[in-house]
């Protein structure tokens, strides 16, 4: 056990100290963290440092694929006996791929929190600098930490890089949800703050609107839904997107698409994603798309054949085809996303059959080519909420929705016949609860 301590508390060190975060020269174990980062140059390479951190497979993979693996849109078809119990939402604690999201999500919080934790002391950075610096990492950690507790519910919350090797650093117990959530909203209050009035960048650095769409989604997830309107409805009508025609090209790696708020790119670095290959029939396919999703496309849907194809029989998710190169990008948040949030917010405020909610549903249903959804049809708050959840399905496939839609919303248990509600969070690593000493640093019921 001493040596098993000793090896996170190494692996820990090296993270925080890698040639992907730090402007320095080996050995990177030698570095103290207090002179990790001394200027600009090294700031810009440590913000480097931790967008590079976010293509990890972990987060651009195995993240993703749980999300609808776990539900109703995706299936295992391969040999992985790690897939297939999370297909039966029944994984073990030594599941590799629940190990390794854990894991991922945790090196980019520590490279993030190595940052603020030295923001101060940078020189030749001005404070619109460091203001913005600020902005992008607590809005990644922020991320990482949504993504932490919706999979597995409260976690620990590390507010400071792991520098050291001492108990107190390495061993903290878990968070309650709800203030793990409190956690993330002040991150992401604090970076709207201080990107007020920046307005949009690029899809690919966190900018003003990234922040207020990770607003909307939080506060749709905690049914604030006056809050969840406010900030969909800024993202839509505030910073120049738009629901761009061609459904297509919005997963086309080296298109530019102004419908995409923030993205995880891999079109002109040495990472790669390799996505594309678990997923597709051409490749090891690994999870197929399920007949279920296939069967949900209307015939003149222009989404169906973007996000499920078929192959004699053998249906799969075609929204990533780097099977060759590997550069399929991660999109984090969307447009329609908005729109969809938009819709449900005001529906659940009260149901009102001139609604905007009504316009902001067929928004999306007619970019894929859909009649309009009236309200003779969505007579009442249920038919609409009803739709509402239909179209997200249908529009946001594969994206790393599915599953956290249906807990959320306490459909789970029903839609995909799970008996133990205990399993609706995923177990905490093994890895983590043999390692991790504090008293609070415990177990999922079930596990």
């Amino acid at each position: 056990m001493k040596n098993l301590k000793n090896i996170i508390i190494y692996s820990l060190i090296i993270s925080l100290f890698s040639c992907e975060i730090l402007d320095v020269e080996p050995p990177y174990d030698k570095v103290l963290a207090e002179n990790a980062i001394s200027d600009k140059r090294g700031l810009e390479a440590a913000i480097n440092g931790v967008y590079d951190g976010m293509q990890s497979g972990a987060i651009v993979l195995d993240y993703l694929v749980i999300s609808d693996l776990a539900a109703d849109n995706l299936e295992a078809v391969g040999s992985k006996i790690d897939y297939i119990t999370i297909n039966n939402n029944d994984p073990f604690s030594t599941n590799i791929y629940v190990e390794a999201v854990w894991n991922a999500h945790y090196d980019v919080i520590n490279r993030a929190n190595n940052i603020l934790d030295n923001l101060g002391s940078v020189e030749g950075v001005s404070e619109a600098e460091a203001n913005r610096a600020e902005a992008e990492m607590r809005t990644i950690r922020a991320i990482c930490y949504f993504n932490l507790v919706r999979m597995y519910g409260g976690v620990p919350l590390r507010e400071t890089a792991v520098s050291g090797a001492t108990e107190e650093e390495i061993f903290i117990g878990r968070a309650s949800e709800s203030d793990t959530y409190l956690f993330i909203q002040s991150d992401l209050e604090t970076a709207e703050t201080l990107l007020e009035e920046a307005g949009r960048g690029n899809s690919v650095t966190i900018d003003e609107p990234t922040v207020k769409a990770l607003l909307a989604r939080l506060h749709l997830y905690q049914e604030n839904w006056a809050e969840a309107e406010a900030f969909a409805k800024s993202v839509i009508n505030d910073f120049g997107y738009e629901l761009v025609e061609d459904y297509a090209s919005i997963f086309d790696e080296s298109n530019s698409s102004n419908e995409i708020i923030f993205q995880v790119d891999f079109l002109n670095d040495d990472d790669v994603n390799t996505i594309a290959r678990w997923l597709l029939a051409a490749g090891r396919y690994e999870a197929a798309a399920t007949e279920d999703i296939f069967n949900l496309y209307d015939n003149q849907d222009i989404r169906a054949t973007v996000s499920v194809g078929n192959a004699g029989g053998d249906f799969f998710c075609n929204k990533y085809t780097g099977l060759q190169n590997d550069v399929d990008n991660l999109i984090v948040s969307r447009l329609s996303e908005m729109y969809l949030i938009a819709a449900e917010a005001i529906n659940e405020q009260a149901y009102d059959a001139n609604s905007e909610a009504f316009d902001f549903i067929n928004d999306v249903r007619d970019r894929a080519g859909l009649d309009e959804l009236t309200n003779l049809e969505a007579t009442n708050q249920a038919s609409l909420r009803e739709a509402i959840a239909l179209e997200r399905r249908k529009e946001l496939a594969f994206e790393g929705h599915r599953w956290h839609d249906l807990v959320r919303t306490n459909q789970a248990q029903t839609v995909l016949d799970i008996d133990n509600p205990n399993k609706l969070l995923f177990p905490i690593p093994q890895s983590e609860i043999d390692t991790n000493k504090h008293p609070d640093m415990i177990q999922n019921e079930d596990y």
